[in-house]
């Protein structure tokens, strides 16, 4: 719970309810909303070494949503803590989300194309 509750903050400038910030695995699903990515991310955050990879990315996404960058994501990644703290404490607001994904089949059929 202590490595969560600096989550409570971006969760509320993200527009989330701040307490699933301390659900466990439900949390993970928000921050990859946050950051535009897709829920089975989180099956990739379960293999090992690849995990560091992906939470780097994900981190990286929530970051230029509150329109910081590498510096912040490093500072995510190895002192969440502090980091993720300052991030939800700071004047930087969410932004809108820096990608899109490209639309499912379903969505493209639907649409006509």
């Amino acid at each position: 719970m202590v490595g969560s509750a600096p989550w409570c903050p971006v969760f509320s400038k993200a527009h989330k309810r701040w307490w699933v910030a301390l659900l466990p695995v439900i949390n993970l699903l928000v921050i990859l909303r946050i950051a535009s990515r897709p829920w089975w991310w989180v099956l990739l955050l379960l293999v090992p070494l690849l995990n560091i990879a992906v939470w780097t990315v994900i981190c990286l996404d929530v970051a230029e949503r509150f329109g910081h960058g590498v510096p912040m994501t490093v500072g995510m990644v190895f002192l969440p803590f502090v980091f993720v703290t300052w991030l939800g404490f700071g004047p930087d607001q969410c932004g809108p989300p820096t990608r899109t994904h490209p639309p499912q089949p379903s969505q493209r059929i639907a649409a006509g194309e």
